[in-house]
């Protein structure tokens, strides 16, 4: 039988959140919060911050999968009247943190003002949620 849509089926650690050269450590920051928010606010995600023998003993009292998500933030980029940004989520098995695929996702906010670390904060804030989305939605297609 397949546990119901709402019941937890991933334990899923926060690996390294990296930013392009130049991005700085704000949109670093912000892409590791809207990683962290978009998988807590999944009801199939168990986010994992300790440590492995307490994910180890999680994962075999819930009956739960694991998996890492690492990402980047690709790049941003100034566009007429807005702010693109580019991230992508790779998510690994874990324990043993073998590829298992990636996620990548580019939002375009316009009407922003380009040049302002809010304007670039909100693009990578969105496009680091629906990555993580994304990823999500790919491992329920690929769970019995």
């Amino acid at each position: 039988p397949t546990a119901p849509a709402s019941a937890p089926r991933y334990l899923i650690g926060v690996g390294s959140v990296t930013a392009a050269s130049g991005a700085g450590a704000e949109l670093s920051q912000a892409a590791t919060d809207a990683l962290r928010a978009a998988l807590g606010r999944r009801a199939e995600v168990v986010l994992h911050n300790g440590a492995a023998a307490e994910a180890q003993r999680t994962m075999r009292a819930q009956r739960l999968r694991g998996h890492y998500f690492d990402a980047n933030v690709q790049s941003i980029e100034p566009r007429s009247g807005g702010v693109r940004a580019s991230v992508s989520v790779v998510v690994t098995s874990y324990p043993g943190r073998v590829y298992e695929f990636e996620s990548q996702t580019s939002i375009t906010v316009s009407g922003a003002r380009s040049d302002t670390l809010e304007a670039r904060v909100d693009a990578v804030r969105r496009a680091m949620e629906s990555a993580a989305g994304r990823a999500i939605d790919q491992l329920n297609q690929g769970t019995p």
